[in-house]
């Protein structure tokens, strides 16, 4: 706003003229003249007070009559949220930056209310922690990136024990919280036995269910156990034999337990042990089969105990006094088994070079030496093949009854012999082959195999399952008790397979179990005795 003053003033312009000795004065024009002046005032100002109430410290600003003001940046306060600046103590009306005009001198002031920091620990990858208002509810984080062989299961109040999960839909905010990501460990490992599992968890935990009438299991009882259940932890391998069970953990410590008749726990005694007992040190594999051990330690030495009547522990000696109850060593030099598979009355070894050797009994022709017969046993490790080699796996089962092997060659191939009654051979026939057979002259692609009593099973690379042979009890998971002569598919996403005397278990690549077959023990781990002709998942902890 301007304020004017004026001046008027009055220009006279004169000329003057002589008459004889008088001397006039004319006035031609008279001008009024006028002159403006014209001040601006200093506007008026006032001041805004920001009382920040526990908070940060906010300036005072000045803030011309009639104008609005820009809001300051907002104060910090520990532990609370900022909701705005009040135009009373009382903190009732909200001040509005944008709308209201200032005409005198105010005081703001900042309400505040309690948040709290909900903090998420997931073991590894990092997870955001979320500021949250008091009372309100925290909004559900995205899962923390996945973790191999582990299953993420929720947020949980409780480390460790995580019993009590965090309910993100009902449960409000009262007090800075910590929540806990649960991940349950998944089977990586399976290991088949006549009537009984075992399993072993990523984080080591060793699981067992099924037949425990000589102790197999572990748990310290000869009860049988219809689902999975912990028996111990630092476990890094498993092998499950007919009535006995070994396991390997991580500092190369063997231990033992269940049925001993034969010596085949190797602790010096022939008394059966109901739970793990330790045996030595210094090994990196293992095998169980039907009353006789085998082992490898490091640099390949074989290792071998337990029954020895017809030459399966491979020491040269055979017969009913040949038994060995404590860990044999096999051969003298450095040989560099780097496989074993230890059956009912044989057993097979791989060479580093690829070379499959095998001993025993030779009845149905097990070894693939091209001999079988009644009395036929090889009492110390013979080369199957003189020049064959490339063998990758080999498998053989423990249970009684079992004469049958399997290979597999380095180009995926699958190679089967011996006893072939009911097609557990997969070639087609029902006729005993004393020397490896391929099965499947154009097929490739398999990367594991596990013989049981009297069927097969064989992953292909693309996680396909296949199985053949005997399936009185649905052991091959086709939905039917017809026996199969050559390998037939059953289903895709397997990661690993474990056959037994009648029933087969196997991983799927999520850490799913299936089970099916042979129930009557509760081997299958679904809480029943009844045999499955398909592949069912069993839930575990």
């Amino acid at each position: 706003m301007l304020f004017c003053t004026t001046k008027r003033a009055f220009q006279i312009l004169k000329k003057k003229r002589s008459t004889g000795n008088r001397i006039g004065i004319r006035i031609l024009k008279k001008t009024m003249i006028t002159e403006s002046e014209c001040i601006t005032p200093e506007p008026t100002k006032y001041t805004i007070t920001f009382e920040s109430n526990g908070g940060s410290k906010v300036e005072n600003i000045t803030v011309r009559s009639g104008s609005t003001a820009t809001e300051p940046e907002k104060p910090t306060y520990a532990n609370h949220k900022f909701l705005g600046w009040y135009k009373e103590v009382e903190l009732i009306n909200l001040f509005d930056f944008n709308s209201e005009q200032i005409k005198s001198n105010i005081t703001l002031y900042a309400k505040w209310t309690d948040v709290y920091k909900v903090t998420f620990k997931s073991g590894e990858s990092d997870v955001e922690s979320i500021i949250v208002t008091s009372g309100d509810k925290v909004e559900k984080p995205t899962d923390p990136a996945a973790r191999t062989d582990y299953k993420f299961e929720g947020w949980y109040k409780d480390n460790n024990t995580f019993k009590t999960a965090f309910n993100f839909d009902t449960e409000i905010i009262t007090e800075n919280i910590v929540l806990y990501a649960k991940w349950k460990s998944l089977f990586i490992k399976i290991a088949a036995g006549y009537s009984h599992s075992l399993a072993l968890k990523s984080n080591g935990e060793l699981w067992a269910w099924g037949w425990n009438a000589n102790g197999q299991l572990g748990d310290g009882t000869t009860t049988d156990v219809l689902t999975p259940k912990k028996i111990g932890d630092g476990y890094i391998q498993i092998s499950a034999g007919y009535a006995h069970s070994l396991a390997l953990k991580k500092n190369g410590e063997l231990w033992a337990w269940g049925w001993n008749a034969d010596g085949q726990l190797g602790d010096g005694t022939n008394a059966n042990v109901p739970a793990p007992k330790k045996i030595g040190d210094g090994y990196i594999q293992i095998s169980a089969g039907y009353a006789h051990s085998l082992a490898l330690k490091n640099g390949g030495e074989l290792w071998a105990w337990g029954l020895n009547a017809n030459g399966q522990l491979g020491d040269g000696t055979s017969g009913i006094n040949a038994n060995k109850n404590i860990p044999t060593r096999i051969g003298k030099s450095v040989v560099e088994y780097t496989q074993i598979a230890a059956s009912q009355t044989h057993s097979l070894a791989l060479k580093s070079n690829g070379e499959l050797w095998a001993w025993g009994w030779n009845f149905s022709g097990q070894l693939g030496d091209g001999t079988s017969g009644t009395n036929v046993n090889v009492p110390a490790p013979k080369r199957i093949g003189e020049n064959v080699n490339g063998y990758t796996q080999i498998a053989a089962s423990p249970a009684l009854g079992a004469f049958h092997s399997l290979a597999l060659k380095n180009n995926g191939e699958l190679w089967a012999w011996g006893l072939n009654a009911d097609g557990r051979l997969g070639d087609g026939t029902k006729v005993n082959k004393n020397i490896p057979t391929r099965i499947g002259e154009s097929v490739v692609g398999y990367t594991q195999i596990s013989a049981g009593y009297a069927h097969s099973l064989a992953l292909k690379d693309n996680g396909e399952l296949w199985a053949w042979g005997l399936n009185v009890n649905g052991q091959l998971g086709d939905g039917t008790t017809t026996d199969v002569l050559t390998p037939k598919k059953i289903g895709d996403g397997y990661t690993q397979i474990a056959a037994g005397r009648g029933h087969s278990l196997a991983l799927k690549d999520n850490g799913e179990l299936w089970a099916w077959g042979l129930n009557a023990n509760g081997q299958l781990g679904d809480g029943t005795t009844t045999k499955i002709t398909e592949p069912k998942e069993i839930k575990y902890e």
